[in-house]
Parts: C-alpha cells; sequence; structure tokens
C-alpha cells in the first residue's frame, strides 16, 4: 500500500514537473514571437523591453531562419530597428546582397557601417558591387566603391562573370548611359578586364558583338587591357 501512494506521489510530482517546464517553453516562445512582431512593426521600445527579458534578437528561437529577420527589416528599410539588432551583437555580415536588392543606399552605408561585408554572396555567389552593375544601379556601385570595394573588385559569380561584364550584359532596365558610368567607375578601380566567364568570352567581346554591343565601353577597354 505504501508503494503503491508513493509511486502516485511519484507520478503526479512528475507531471507537474512536465507541466511547468511546458508552460516556461511556451512562455518563451511568446517571448520571442513578440519580438519579432515587435520590429516588424516598428516598436522600437517594446523590442529593447523584451530584449531585457531575455527574447532572442536574431528570431531564429521564434521560429525564422537565420537571417530572415535582419532581410525583413532591410526591406522594410528599418534601420533603426536593424540597430537595435546590432547593438545585441546580431551579425550583418552577409547581408549586402539583400541590401542592394532592395535599392536603398541609405540602408546600405549603414550596413556597411555596421559590419556587413562588401564579400557576402547571393544563392548564385554575386556579390553586392555584382548585383548592383547587373542592376545598372551606378549610385549603389558609387556607395560601394566609396565605403570599400579592393577586397570584392575581382570577385565572380556562378557564372564566372564579375562585375564589369555584368555592366555590359545587366544594366536592368537602366538606360545605357547608366552602363558606361559603371564600367569607367570599375576600370578606376581596377577592375580585371581579361577575364573570361563560362561561355569563353571577356567584357570586351560582349562590348564589341551581339546585343550588349557599346562602342563606348569597347574602346574604354582597349585602352585598359
Amino acid at each position: 500500500m505504501i508503494k503503491y501512494i508513493l509511486a502516485l506521489l511519484m507520478f503526479f510530482n512528475l507531471s507537474f514537473t512536465i507541466a511547468n517546464e511546458t508552460e516556461i517553453n511556451f512562455s518563451s516562445r511568446d517571448l520571442h514571437k513578440s519580438f519579432v512582431e515587435a520590429a516588424l512593426t516598428g516598436n522600437y521600445e517594446r523590442m529593447t523591453v523584451l530584449l531585457d527579458q531575455g527574447a532572442d534578437p536574431s528570431g531564429v528561437a521564434a521560429g525564422m531562419q537565420s537571417g530572415e529577420l535582419t532581410n525583413r527589416l532591410i526591406s522594410r528599410r528599418d534601420k533603426k530597428a536593424l540597430d537595435i539588432l546590432w547593438q545585441h551583437k546580431v551579425a550583418l555580415t552577409d547581408t549586402l546582397p539583400h541590401a542592394v536588392e532592395v535599392g536603398d543606399t541609405s540602408v546600405i552605408k549603414y550596413l556597411i557601417r555596421h559590419s556587413a561585408s562588401v564579400m557576402a554572396t547571393n544563392n548564385d555567389l554575386m556579390t553586392g558591387l555584382i548585383l548592383a552593375s547587373k542592376l545598372g544601379r551606378i549610385d549603389i556601385v558609387e556607395t560601394i566603391i566609396l565605403e570599400d570595394v579592393i577586397s570584392c573588385i575581382d570577385m565572380t559569380d556562378k557564372y564566372k562573370r564579375n562585375a564589369l561584364t555584368w555592366a555590359i550584359v545587366g544594366g536592368g532596365k537602366r538606360p545605357d548611359k547608366y552602363r558606361l558610368q559603371i564600367v569607367r567607375a570599375l576600370l578606376r578601380k581596377g577592375i580585371r578586364t581579361d577575364g573570361h566567364d563560362r561561355e569563353g568570352k571577356t567584357a570586351l567581346d560582349y562590348a564589341s558583338e551581339g546585343k550588349y554591343r557599346h562602342w563606348t565601353i569597347a574602346r574604354l577597354l582597349r585602352k585598359n587591357i
């Protein structure tokens, strides 16, 4: 009889412990989710309060992928929320390619000055500089060049194309004059002109023939070979 009573007591004690732990876990999960909600709605005071209570500043504990919260804040162009994350040791290292796609130069400047790497790449191995050149965004190219470009100037993507080649074959929907301005900016920084992409072509090959032909760019490249 005594053994039976002891077994019941142990069972109820175990059940109570499990219930308490579950409650703690749910409470913790709610804390992390509340922080993400505050971040995505621009409630900076609540962000700070929740962080003081132990919320995860990366958003991972709330079920987000690594880097997802920072990318969403970049899409919102919310530098103040990003600054709160940075102050709480959230790495901004790999954020530049997404920021270039968003296209806000003030956010790009902020990120580079707060440890974003100009060598970071997206899934196509494109750096921020390559993406900006492809999109014909001379303003972003100049921003990256002014901040830090030497370490990434000659990097290539999965097609083995560098920023110079993409300035010629990309350009987005921007006028040709932006292609020329980007090429000049990259040449001033000493970008290589002799690299071959996967199709075996150089930047000069593209500028000299076919649908990407641009005689002024071709002349510039010949002078820099």
